[in-house]
C-alpha cells in the first residue's frame, strides 16, 4: 500500500494510509488526536493539525494526494505554503552550539540500551492493561512485579506486542499441553527486546516469544497455596464432607445467565420431568469481577439457606488461565463454609480450579444437571419401592386383621344369636304375661267402674229417700210454713248435694276412664303388628323364621310377612356380610 495523507471532506479530518510497520505506526501514534478505524484500516487526525502531519510524515516518504491539495487550495492554505511554512519555523529556532535536541537524547538513549541489551532475553511479571481486542493486530500492556500475588507491584515497564509476534505467541499457546489465554493478572514469563520510543523518550520491552509452562505452573503453584491454607484451617474437605440432601429439587444456580452453560444446565434439569426449583444467581465467570460477583451471590445464598437444597456453579469450557479467577482464598473459604452441599460443573474434563478441590466437582455443566437428576430418581426409586414395602404390609397386616376379625365377628354373631334368641323367648314370655296382667288389670278396673256406677245412683237414692223421710218426719212435727222453709232448704241441700255426688262420680268415671287408656295403649306398644308396621318383615322359610342368611339357598321360597298381609318370594343369591346385628336386620327387612 502507498503511503498517502488524503482528505475527508464532510469530517475535516486528515486520512492517513500506510502498509503496517510497527515503527510507523510508533510515529503516528505521536500526532495530536489521531484516532485508528479497524474498519477503514486507517488513521485520521483533525485537519486543524495538518502542519504537524506533514512535519512527522513527509520525512517518511508520504505522498499527498490531489484530494488533500484541492482542498488546501479552497482553503485559501495551498499545500506548498504550509511545507514552506514549517520549514520557516523550523529555521527560526536554531539550537545554540553544544546544546542537544530532545529527539537526540532518545536517540541516544536508544542506543545505549540496545548496546547493553543486544539480544533478548526472558523476564518474568503479571500482564496488566493488557486489550485482547480483535480489531487490534498490536497490543500495548505493563508487566509488574509482585512479591506476593495479593501485594501491590514493586516494579512495571511497559511492553508492546506488535503484530508477527502476536501471530507467534498465540500459536504457542494453541500448541501448547497448558490450556491457557493471555489476560489481565497472568503471570507470564517472555522472551523480549530492549527497545525505546524516541517520541516518548519512554522505554519499553518488545514481546517476542512466551513460555506457556511457566503460566500453567504459576496457576498451578497459586492453586496449591490456597489449598494448603484451607487445609491449615481444617475446612478444605467441610463441604466436600457434608452429605448430599435426600431429594435436590431445590437449586442454588451461580453462572453466567443466558450463557450455554446455563442454557445446558436447565434443559438437563427440564427434560428430566422433574419439578425442579432453580434460583439464579447472575455472577462473572471470568475477569476481575468474578471474585467479586461470586462471593456476593455465595451471601446471597447463606442469608437464605433454609430455601435450597443444593448450590450448583457452572460455566462452559475455556482457557486454564480463565478458570484461575475463581482460585483466590475468598471463594475457596466461602465455599468450604458453605452451609449447604456444594457443586461445580466448571470447563470441560481436562480443566481444574480451586473449585474442583473444596466442593463436588462433576466438571461439566450438563453432568452437574445430570447429577442432580440421578439423585432425585434414585430417590424415586426408593420411594416407590418404600411405598410397595408399606402396601404390601398393610396388606398383609389387613388380611390378618380381617381374618381376625372374621373370627371375631363369627363368635359375636353366634352369642348374639343365642342371646337374641334368649331375649326373643323372654320378650315372648313377658308379652303374654304383660297382655294378660293388662286384660285382667282392665277387666277389673271396667267392672269396679261398672259397679260402681251400678252403686252411685242407688246410694244416691237412698240417701234422698232417707232425707225425704227425714224431712216427712219433721214435717208432722212443726207447722206447715216452718216445714215448707226447712223443706225447701233440705231439698236445697239434696240438690246440692245430688250435683256434687254427680260430678265426684264423673270425675272418678274419667280417671278410671284414662287409666284403662293408657293400659291399652300400653298394650298395643307390645302388639307385634306395631313393630311390622314401623318397616320390619318376618321372613320364615319352610315354617321356621330366618335369623341367618346361609339358612336359605338360591331358588328357595320365602313367607314374608309385613304390615299389611304377607308376601312370597324366591331367593336369587345370599350374601353373608361380616357386620353387626343392626346391619343383619336391615338386611332381612
Amino acid at each position: 500500500m502507498t503511503r498517502r495523507i488524503d482528505i475527508e471532506p464532510a469530517t475535516e479530518r486528515l486520512r492517513i494510509e500506510f502498509s503496517y510497520d510497527e515503527q510507523l505506526v510508533s510515529t503516528v501514534k505521536t500526532l495530536p488526536q489521531r484516532t485508528w478505524d479497524p474498519g477503514e484500516r486507517a488513521w485520521f487526525v483533525p485537519f486543524e493539525h495538518i502542519e504537524r502531519v506533514f512535519d512527522v510524515l513527509l520525512d517518511e516518504h508520504f505522498k499527498i494526494s490531489p484530494s488533500l491539495r484541492e482542498f488546501c487550495d479552497q482553503r485559501d492554505r495551498p499545500v506548498d505554503e504550509i511545507i514552506d511554512g514549517d520549514d520557516e519555523r523550523a529555521k527560526a529556532a536554531p539550537v545554540p552550539p553544544g546544546t542537544k535536541r530532545i529527539s537526540e537524547v532518545n536517540l541516544e538513549a536508544k542506543a545505549a540500551l540496545e548496546e547493553a541489551f543486544p539480544e533478548s532475553f526472558w523476564v518474568v511479571g503479571e500482564m496488566q492493561g493488557y486489550d485482547p481486542s480483535p480489531n487490534r493486530d498490536y497490543a500495548f500492556f505493563e508487566l509488574v512485579e509482585r512479591p506476593a500475588p495479593d501485594e501491590d507491584p514493586v516494579a512495571k515497564v511497559g511492553a508492546v506486542m506488535w503484530a508477527d509476534a502476536m501471530e507467534s505467541v498465540e500459536s504457542t499457546i494453541r500448541d501448547a499441553a497448558a490450556d491457557i489465554r493471555l489476560r489481565d493478572g497472568l503471570a507470564v514469563r517472555m522472551r523480549v527486546e530492549m527497545d525505546l520510543y524516541p517520541p516518548h523518550g519512554a522505554y519499553r520491552l518488545v514481546i517476542k516469544e512466551i513460555d506457556p509452562t511457566y503460566t500453567s505452573g504459576e496457576i498451578q503453584q497459586n492453586r496449591q497455596a490456597i489449598i494448603d491454607r484451607l487445609e491449615s484451617k481444617g475446612i478444605l474437605t467441610s463441604n466436600l464432607d457434608r452429605q448430599w440432601p435426600i431429594c435436590p429439587l431445590r437449586v442454588a444456580l451461580l453462572t453466567s445467565e443466558g450463557s450455554d452453560a446455563y442454557s445446558d444446565f436447565m434443559d438437563e434439569l427440564r427434560t428430566s420431568g422433574y419439578g425442579f426449583e432453580v434460583s439464579v444467581f447472575d455472577i462473572f465467570v471470568q475477569g476481575d469481577r468474578t471474585e467479586e460477583s461470586v462471593l456476593a451471590a455465595l451471601e446471597g445464598v447463606r442469608r437464605r439457606a433454609e430455601s435450597f437444597d443444593v448450590v450448583v456453579i457452572v460455566r462452559g469450557g475455556g482457557a486454564r488461565s480463565d478458570l484461575a479467577y475463581f482460585d483466590t482464598d475468598a471463594i475457596g473459604e466461602a465455599l468450604c463454609n458453605l452451609p449447604l452441599k456444594g457443586i461445580c460443573g466448571v470447563g470441560h474434563q481436562k480443566d481444574v480450579c480451586l473449585l474442583d478441590h473444596v466442593v463436588e466437582s462433576l466438571k461439566t455443566p450438563t453432568a452437574a444437571a445430570r447429577s442432580l437428576v440421578e439423585r432425585v430418581r434414585e430417590f424415586d426409586e426408593r420411594l416407590d419401592a418404600t411405598l410397595t414395602e408399606i402396601t404390601e404390609r398393610v396388606r398383609d397386616r389387613v388380611q390378618r386383621a380381617g381374618d381376625r376379625l372374621n373370627r371375631v365377628s363369627a363368635e359375636v354373631r353366634h352369642r348374639a344369636e343365642r342371646r337374641l334368641a334368649g331375649e326373643e323367648r323372654r320378650l315372648s314370655a313377658v308379652r303374654a304375661n304383660l297382655s294378660m296382667a293388662a286384660s285382667r288389670r282392665l277387666g277389673e278396673a271396667r267392672r269396679r267402674v261398672d259397679n260402681a256406677a251400678e252403686r252411685l245412683p242407688r246410694v244416691a237414692e237412698r240417701r234422698v229417700d232417707r232425707a225425704r223421710r227425714q224431712v216427712d218426719r219433721g214435717r208432722s212435727r212443726i207447722g206447715l210454713k216452718r216445714i215448707e222453709r226447712m223443706l225447701a232448704r233440705e231439698r236445697q241441700k239434696a240438690d246440692a248435694l245430688a250435683e256434687s255426688l254427680e260430678r265426684s262420680v264423673r270425675r272418678y268415671l274419667r280417671q278410671r276412664r284414662q287409666e284403662v287408656d293408657q293400659l291399652g295403649e300400653r298394650l298395643s306398644l307390645l302388639d307385634p303388628q306395631r313393630v311390622l308396621e314401623r318397616g320390619f318383615a318376618i321372613v320364615r322359610h319352610d315354617g321356621r323364621v330366618v335369623r341367618h342368611a346361609e339358612v336359605a339357598e338360591a331358588g328357595d321360597r320365602l313367607d314374608i310377612r309385613v304390615a299389611g298381609g304377607r308376601l312370597t318370594a324366591r331367593v336369587e343369591s345370599e350374601r353373608i356380610d361380616n357386620n353387626d346385628t343392626d346391619e343383619e336386620s336391615e338386611r332381612d327387612e
